[in-house]
């Protein structure tokens, strides 16, 4: 059940890299292939995916209930992935979504830019112009969906447990020496440690799909916790008694919550809905 979750600098990580490091752990790599199809699997629309997938909105899409979407469904598949164990992450903020779990290793790969630039001439066959603007765009497009979804720096060198200069490394130390990292930090203990945890936000991230996507309540800001006795806590804002009433109603339905404490308070004017989920 242990995760590795990789941010990388556009260029620092191949995806061969990717697959000898996957075959040396017995680990699935969620890359941007196996992600939409999962999403796609669990009722995400494609158009949501093209649009959205680790970049930051434009300034109208930032104001559309469609981003939220989006990340909820980001989020429910990477904790599923997590639950399954034995996982690869790639990008996408899973070492914020996954921060504390004690069965996580959180790496970011460097590199100068001129060995970044080379990189994807050389994967992509693009000429010295392109993948230099490739290499830049990327980056700044993963700093964003960083900033915007998660509130935090992609570049914050405190946010990761290890950070490599993959220049410095040939593809088969690089993928030695993570592998090694894997199997020497993160022993069976910590994995079952790390079940209960993983089930707690799975479940909340469960009820704040029922509420926002199938029941599609009107909630900002909406927060959800949930203990190890499946006792559920509902926070935010909406306009109504009623929106709010509805809330808790439909939480204590969903398996595995045995308690609700709805403390959505009502607000007469509410800005576009942003879950904090």
């Amino acid at each position: 059940m242990s995760i590795l979750t990789i941010a990388r600098e556009h260029g620092a990580w191949t995806a061969a890299a990717g697959e000898s490091l996957a075959q040396r752990l017995g680990a699935t790599v969620l890359n941007k292939e196996e992600l939409e199809k999962r999403l796609l699997d669990a009722g995400m629309k494609s158009r949501l995916f093209q649009r959205y997938d680790e970049r930051k909105p434009g300034f109208f899409s930032s104001f559309s209930p469609d981003q939220d979407v989006y990340l909820l469904y980001l989020k429910t598949v990477m904790l599923q992935a997590a639950r399954e164990g034995n996982v690869i992450i790639l990008g996408r903020g899973a070492h914020l979504l996954l921060k504390d779990l004690p069965n996580c290793l959180r790496v970011r790969l460097v590199a100068p830019l001129d060995c970044r630039v080379r990189t994807i001439q050389q994967e992509y066959g693009y000429d010295s112009e392109t993948a230099n603007r490739l290499v830049h765009k990327c980056d700044a497009d993963r700093a964003g969906f960083c900033h915007f979804h998660f509130n935090e720096e992609w570049g914050d060198a405190s946010l990761y447990d290890l950070t490599v200069n993959t220049a410095t490394l040939s593809q088969e130390r690089l993928v030695d020496f993570l592998a090694t990292q894997m199997e020497s930090r993160i022993p069976p203990v910590l994995e079952e440690q790390a079940r209960p945890m993983l089930e707690n936000r799975l479940l909340a991230q469960k009820v704040a799909t029922v509420l926002l996507v199938e029941q599609k309540i009107s909630l900002a800001f909406l927060d959800v916790q949930v203990d190890d006795q499946g006792r559920v806590t509902l926070l935010g804002a909406t306009t109504t008694p009623a929106a709010a009433h509805l809330a808790a109603q439909a939480a204590r339905t969903i398996p595995g919550v045995t308690e609700v404490d709805n403390q959505i308070r009502i607000a007469l004017e509410m800005v576009h809905p942003t879950p904090r989920i």
